[in-house]
């Protein structure tokens, strides 16, 4: 057993040596006591470029503004004046809807609004004056006649006094003084009456003045009920008013687009709470995606946004910007799996007419950009341990030197160069795990053809 186990050490041992010879014979030649051919390797010269770093998603063409002619109540409809894919301009007429019905029930409130207006200046002309006016006049004859009563009583004593004199000289006789005295009786007694008469003539007036300010105040009652059954007729009529005017304004366009939908036809009626047409203003369009919740932090309202896509014209470059980022994440498929992913937009603002609502657009958006930086490949790298990034330099005497590299901006291939590498320094492209600080190499590419 024992003897088993060291001839399986041997062999390891064995194999051990032949890899460490054939490592040593790549870079220090053979035998690895530096007699052998250096190693062969393809370099790339440092060189400062414009650099950007972008983020690529994918979403859908939309319009940014869009109108729907939407009636609350079912429109008979006359005449369609456009069709789909018809341009339209503002207040130019889309329709034409049958209003007779509508317009004859207006003509008939206004009518009863008439009528009723007569009859409250009816009731306002209503009043129980004319019977008190004559209470009045009676009650003013029998002042006068009072009056007068007292008057010729006054007369007729007068008269009397005159007769008893007339009657003490011997002028007149007994007899004659006595009818004086009878007229004075008769004077007092029509004065009697006719006092009568003005107390019953303003007992009347009063009775009167009180059954009129009683029916005064039922006709005010009345008064006010028409009145308010005028207000109420008031706002019929400018309900039905502004109604027939929101159906008129519905008919017109109330902005420049493209009729893209028409759910409406002559002589039928239109749908109720639903898109009768559907108009889309081309000149303003976005593209609206969502972006995964780790690239979010690099994206800021204001970013140039490339657009392509399959049914775009490879010639063209259609571009835009971000206009709208959502403060809200939502659940969302990626790349046909769920997410979590926050809603964009992006508003086209060169080559609109290459898209139409619905396309599906790739868009790559500039997160960063900077002019004329150091800027290295990827492939010239590998990690160390600690993550840091390692780049092989090839020094003037043809030996390798490993540099630790910071970095700045990354794009898809390549990065910006921020410590650890020079302008014009060679650095070897995808640097093999045998490579080593010190090592001698040997550059196989034609740099002068390389442009470097």
């Amino acid at each position: 057993m024992k003897k088993k186990i060291l001839i399986a050490v041997f062999i390891i041992g064995i194999i051990a040596i032949m890899i460490v010879y054939n490592l040593n014979k790549d870079t220090t030649g053979e035998g690895g006591f530096g007699g052998g051919k250096a190693q062969e390797v393809e370099v790339t010269a440092i060189q400062r470029e414009d650099l950007y770093s972008s983020i690529l998603i994918t979403g859908t063409v939309m319009e940014s503004n869009k109108w729907e002619v939407i009636s609350n109540t079912p429109l008979q409809i006359k005449e369609v004046l456009v069709e789909v894919g018809d341009y339209v301009t503002i207040g130019q007429a889309l329709f034409t809807v049958d209003m007779t019905d509508l317009e004859a029930e207006l003509k008939q409130a206004k009518l009863n609004y008439d009528i009723q207006t007569l009859q409250l200046e009816k009731l306002r002309s209503q009043s129980s004056t004319s019977t008190a006016m004559g209470g009045e006049i009676a009650l003013e004859l029998s002042r006068l006649s009072v009056s007068t009563a007292e008057k010729f009583l006054e007369e007729q004593r007068m008269n009397l006094e005159k007769s008893r004199i007339l009657l003490n000289e011997g002028f007149i006789s007994q007899e004659e003084y006595n009818t004086m005295t009878k007229a004075v009786e008769e004077a007092e007694n029509q004065l009697a009456t006719s006092k009568l008469d003005l107390k019953r003539a303003e007992d009347d007036l009063a009775a009167l003045l009180k059954s009129n300010n009683q029916a005064n105040q039922s006709t005010q009652i009345d008064v006010t009920i028409q009145v308010k059954n005028l207000e109420s007729l008031k706002m019929n009529i400018t309900t039905l008013e502004n109604h027939i005017q929101e159906i008129s304004d519905l008919t017109y366009a109330t902005g420049e687009g493209v009729v893209t939908e028409v759910h409406i036809s002559k002589g039928e009626q239109s749908p109720s709470l639903a898109p009768m047409l559907t108009l889309m203003d081309m000149n303003k369009m976005k593209v609206a995606a969502n972006l995964r919740e780790y690239d979010i932090k690099d994206i800021v309202i204001g970013q140039k946004v490339l657009i392509t896509g399959d049914a775009i014209s490879k010639s063209a470059s259609v571009e835009g910007e971000v206009s709208f980022i959502a403060p809200k994440a939502v659940q969302a498929l990626v790349n046909g799996k769920e997410a979590t992913t926050v809603p964009i937009e992006i508003t086209i603002t060169k080559d609109m007419d290459q898209l139409k609502p619905g396309y599906t657009a790739d868009c790559e958006i500039t997160t960063s950009f900077k002019e004329q930086v150091l800027v290295a490949s990827y492939d010239m790298f590998k990690d160390d341990r600690d993550n840091n990034k390692l780049a092989y330099v090839v020094t003037e005497d043809g030996t390798v030197e490993e540099r630790v590299v910071e970095l700045g901006i990354v794009s898809d291939f390549d990065a910006e160069v921020v410590e650890g590498l020079e302008e014009g320094e060679l650095v070897i492209n995808n640097p093999s795990l045998s490579l080593k600080d010190g090592i001698k190499v040997k550059i196989v590419n034609d740099l002068e053809k390389e442009g470097m």
